[in-house]
């Protein structure tokens, strides 16, 4: 400074406190990495990981955690009174890929559709645009009762209007399940990074609420045999919907804000 006296630089950080949602049943790497603005200036301080599964997979050392669920749109937590599975003699099933469809679910679904016909099936299927036009054909050349759709728009009521939902483990879906209380049949992703989907569907299978089966045994083996072994074994499709309601958490949204109004001092 010219004048004898040390030079000290002080760096003078901003901590920015840090909250995690973990959808899936292992911890995103988006959400494993710290970040740093260029400056080095800003210190990140990981506060809280808000969980979806208890069974949660690599969590970051010492990360204080919170088991919240995944929050739902509201049409859904509607329908969750009142939505007990009823032996009714039905066999109605929800087919979904999400929005964009699942090719591998869409093709076995087709090939078994004969079968599905004569175990007495009614199916409501969610194709995704791309292969629309070729699930609605097949199903009018085989005169299998059934709404093929490329998108559901209104999820609130294909839930309330089926006994069971064959679709992909992601974990919206999975909390929606949960709240909705269906029994499914989950065909994981194969490609989901770190194989997220099989994780997810895994754990769904140990509380009982859910089959698993993966993308390549659904094509060696009959979708419509599984389906009628579960609808004819009594009393399966109400354990699987007690059970995945029991898992599903409606109040996963009011947690989440009400955790984070205690971290920033503001009364609950």
């Amino acid at each position: 400074m010219g004048n004898g006296e040390d030079s000290v630089t002080v760096d003078l950080f901003h901590v920015v406190e840090q909250v995690i949602k973990n959808t899936h049943c292992i911890v995103a790497h988006a959400n494993l990495v710290q970040v740093r603005k260029a400056d080095g200036r800003i210190q990140i301080h990981l506060r809280k990981v808000f969980l979806s599964f208890s069974e949660t997979e690599n969590l970051p050392a010492r990360a204080r955690t919170v088991l919240t669920g995944n929050p739902v749109r509201q049409s859904i937590l509607a329908i969750r009174h009142g939505n007990e599975h009823s032996s009714s003699g039905q066999r109605r099933v929800l087919v979904l890929g999400g929005s964009q469809g699942a090719k591998g679910i869409n093709e076995a679904v087709i090939q078994a559709l004969p079968a599905l016909r004569a175990a007495g099936f009614t199916l409501r299927h969610q194709t995704g645009e791309q292969d629309f036009e070729k699930v609605r054909q097949a199903y009018a050349e085989r005169s299998l009762h059934g709404c093929v759709e490329p998108f559901i728009a209104d999820m609130a009521r294909a839930y309330s209007e089926c006994d069971m939902v064959l679709c992909r483990a992601g974990a919206t879906t999975l909390a929606e399940l949960g709240v909705a209380g269906k029994p499914s049949l989950l065909v994981p992703f194969p490609y989901a990074t770190g194989d997220h989907q099989t994780k997810n569907a895994r754990a769904m299978e140990r509380l009982g609420a859910s089959m698993v089966i993966s993308q390549n045994q659904l094509a060696d083996l009959s979708l419509a045999r599984i389906l009628d072994d579960v609808f004819n074994l009594p009393g399966k499709l109400r354990e699987m919907a007690v059970a995945a309601k029991a898992w599903g958490r409606p109040g996963a949204a009011a947690d989440i804000v009400a955790e984070l109004r205690r971290l920033a001092g503001i009364p609950v």
